[in-house]
């Protein structure tokens, strides 16, 4: 750890994964990898070999450290990158990952027990109305240099962002919106054998008897630090809702008046205390639970 240091993901393509963005890219869509070691004061470029592509998420390999420093991040349609050399250099690590057609990279995160990296896919959503290709979660035990479809038999058209139980890298949370069409999709899903088996444990209908939409547009399922049996789905269409059961039930969090949510993260010196992020709607502090 070097003291003032920061680490960005940047893009200039905003609002992913919202409908407006898991659309192709533009040619002007671009971004990379930024650091800072003035607490964020000033910024520069970091490293070469990164396309110009829109950069949705970093992770930082917590048992690297100095010169030798392990980061991997998301090129949106580029897939994943590595770098072993604190950013110098980046390879791209793509075997296996995503499926023909939709390489729209969003998240990347390494499983702090046993290192396992894992990525989620988008959608890639083609005209005004068509999702052809399924994307997912995906899962490397080598470093990036093989990928494994852990969503393969879900098919999920638009899943989002996604979360790992820290203690037990076989229990995963992924979360999804509905796309246009007969099937919905939308809500959360949960695997406790690594991916095996999953079930879908808040639905579209199980988000729409608070009101709305019949439809969910689900963005992102984040754990407690504390306790990560308390799984928190963060809804563009149907507000924050919270389990405190590892997803056997879900009640809405109606503290926060509005429906558009997009992520929560928890203040690191007091996990008590919560702020949501929220698609137009500003940013919200309040308690992590009702």
């Amino acid at each position: 750890m070097v003291k003032g240091r920061l680490y960005a993901a940047c893009s200039n393509r905003h609002d992913i994964p919202h409908w407006n963005n898991v659309a192709p890219n533009q040619p002007h869509h671009a971004g990379g990898v930024c650091v800072s070691d003035d607490y964020g004061s000033t910024w520069k470029v970091l490293g070469k070999g990164l396309p110009a592509l829109p950069c949705t998420s970093l992770a930082i390999d917590p048992k690297t450290s100095g010169a030798n420093l392990t980061m991997y991040c998301t090129m949106y349609e580029g897939g994943v990158f590595k770098s072993v050399d604190a950013g110098a250099t980046w390879t791209k690590k793509c075997d296996g990952l995503g499926n023909p057609g939709n390489l729209h990279a969003f998240m990347v995160r390494i499983h702090p027990k046993t290192g396992d990296l894992f990525c989620s896919i988008t959608a890639q959503r083609e005209g005004q109305r068509d999702f052809p290709v399924a994307g997912g979660l995906w899962k490397s035990t080598d470093g990036g240099e093989h990928w494994n479809d852990l969503t393969h038999d879900l098919a999920l058209k638009w899943p989002t962002g996604f979360a790992l139980d820290p203690r037990n890298t076989d229990n995963l949370y992924i979360a999804a919106a509905t796309f246009p069409g007969p099937v919905q999709q939308g809500g959360v899903y949960a695997t406790h054998d690594g991916g095996n088996n999953w079930k879908h444990i808040l639905t579209d209908a199980d988000l729409a008897k608070s009101g709305g939409q019949s439809y969910s547009h689900g963005m992102f399922v984040t754990l407690h630090p504390d306790n990560p049996d308390w799984v928190y789905h963060s809804s563009g269409s149907h507000g924050l809702w919270l389990s405190k059961n590892a997803g056997q039930s879900f009640q809405r969090i109606d503290a926060i008046p509005f429906q558009a949510i997009d992520r929560i993260t928890f203040d690191p010196k007091d996990h008590n205390i919560m702020y949501v992020t929220t698609f137009g709607g500003g940013v919200w502090r309040g308690p992590a639970t009702p």
